[in-house]
């Protein structure tokens, strides 16, 4: 749901100077011009009522007044008649089509329905009729990140913070879609330009704060997350980002104390009482720990990770046919909760119902194929079944997936060395690192990419077309996976 801080920002955009003022406009009569400019007057004081009464006798007396249907559309969509609203919008564009001011308004308020593919057409015409226009690129680049065109978003995102270097929020919104990329050091940087242009900007603080965890600079972030907290004491996602960032550094105490701020202000709040349940398992207060995570699972039972962690609390303490009720309920929260049909099966095995426990085991396969700590255990239960063929095959799988795992670690390590060469300009170890690290890790799409940078600066075309064509095949493959976008 969006804020009403969001809805403010759309009225400031939309209430830009209409182009019918001192510009060439549609022929309209004196009386439909005269209507006209009362409705802009009524508009700007905010009295929507008038100013839409003053628009449709605008248009009884000149029905083609294309700026008319615009000014009508602007105050029915603050009215929240948004149907009217782009019904009018349309018909301006229809009736003027370089009106830009319809196109503008058509995608924003498509955007505001969060309709964002229909958005996407009346906002490329607006940037298409005026290219320099700050808010049209950046309604058609948040647009373009909700449908998950990364690139396209950013594009447009980097045009409006070049057009708006002063304007806070475009710098935030740019931060979003940076961090989205795994671009985490260029996000701060955006997200520490919004807080500069806004230091009252509470959201670009915690996203800031959020942006330096990825990084793992717990220190960094909690130090953000308190100015935050200065700004708004008793702000429920600051709170909840800090104990985040106090996890994250091993200060369970700290942490547990800002959890417990937390619940004093938002009691029914169930990912704090899980949040809290985890500080007080880490520091080995069991007790606590499965109190505040019953609790969690009460407000929230479909919380799967409040179940998982329960039942890894009284593994822990040996409680065994709860955890197996714990771990039960994560799975009926979450069908496809490998981890949960992992730690079940364990626990049935030490139940001795090993049956079971095969069943769970091999389930927690099918959900993840990829873990070696599965087929291991998989081949013990096996073995204590007497089943010895399948076990020996159970462990053969395991001690492949741990040399995969190996080699994407190495994948890894090569690609982040690479990319840091590439940026130093020492592109022969650049090409040398993402090579090995694509040998290593085939669908390493980030590796390709950045391989074909390195190869471009190096004058290497083909081979650079070639690794290009790679990333996009694999970011092709990585959308194709992913739920249908709204």
């Amino acid at each position: 749901m969006r804020s009403r801080r969001w809805a403010l920002i759309l009225i400031a955009l939309l209430l830009a100077c209409p182009e019918g003022v001192g510009q060439s406009r549609s022929r309209s009569s004196a009386a439909a011009e005269k209507a006209y400019r009362e409705g802009l007057a009524r508009q700007q004081r905010q009295e929507d009522a008038a100013a839409i009464a003053a628009f449709r006798e605008a248009l009884r007396e000149s029905p083609d007044f294309a700026e008319a249907h615009s000014g009508l559309g602007y105050s029915l969509g603050r009215q929240n008649d948004l149907a009217g609203a782009i019904a009018a919008f349309e018909a301006a564009a229809t009736l003027r089509p370089s009106l830009h001011e319809a196109h503008f308004r058509l995608g924003v308020t498509h955007w505001l329905r969060k309709a964002y593919r229909e958005a996407i057409g009346p906002l490329q015409t607006a940037v298409r009729l005026q290219p320099r226009h700050l808010e049209s690129r950046f309604y058609l680049g948040q647009c373009w990140k909700e449908l998950g065109e990364r690139q396209k978003a950013l594009a447009e995102l980097r045009e409006a913070a070049r057009l708006g270097p002063q304007v806070a929020e475009v710098h935030r919104v740019l931060g979003l879609a940076l961090a989205a990329e795994e671009s985490f050091e260029e996000a701060a940087g955006a997200l520490r330009k919004a807080i500069q242009l806004r230091p009252d900007l509470l959201e670009a603080r915690n996203q800031l704060g959020l942006v330096l965890l990825q990084q793992r600079k717990a220190d960094a972030a909690i130090a953000e997350l308190e100015q935050a907290r200065q700004l708004a004491p008793q702000d429920l996602a600051t709170l909840h980002n800090l104990g985040l960032a106090l996890m994250q550094k091993a200060d369970y105490r700290a942490a547990i104390a800002r959890y417990e701020e937390l619940l004093r202000l938002s009691p029914e709040d169930a990912e704090a009482w899980y949040n809290l349940g985890l500080a007080h398992k880490y520091l080995d207060d069991f007790g606590a720990a499965v109190e505040a995570l019953t609790r969690s699972i009460a407000l929230q039972a479909t919380l799967p990770e409040a179940h998982y962690s329960l039942g890894v609390t009284l593994l822990q303490q040996s409680r065994l046919p709860e955890a197996a009720k714990a771990f039960r309920g994560a799975i009926a929260a979450r069908p496809d909760y490998a981890d949960a049909f992992y730690l079940l099966g364990t626990t049935l095995q030490q139940q001795g119902g090993l049956g079971e426990a095969v069943g769970m085991l091999r389930e927690a396969i099918r959900l993840s194929p990829q873990s070696p700590q599965y087929f291991n255990t998989l081949g013990n239960a096996l073995r204590q079944q007497g089943d010895l063929a399948a076990a020996r095959t159970a462990f053969a799988e395991a001690t492949r997936l741990n040399q995969r795992r190996t080699d994407l670690q190495a994948a890894l390590f090569a690609t982040n060395l690479g990319v840091q060469r590439l940026q130093e300009g020492r592109l022969g170890e650049a090409v040398e690192q993402l090579t090995r690290a694509t040998q290593l890790d085939p669908e390493n799409r980030r590796a390709h990419f950045h391989l074909g940078q390195a190869l471009q600066r190096q004058g290497k075309r083909t081979a650079a077309a070639a690794s290009f064509k790679r990333a996009r095949q694999l970011e092709q493959a990585e959308k194709a996976a992913l739920p249908p976008s709204p």
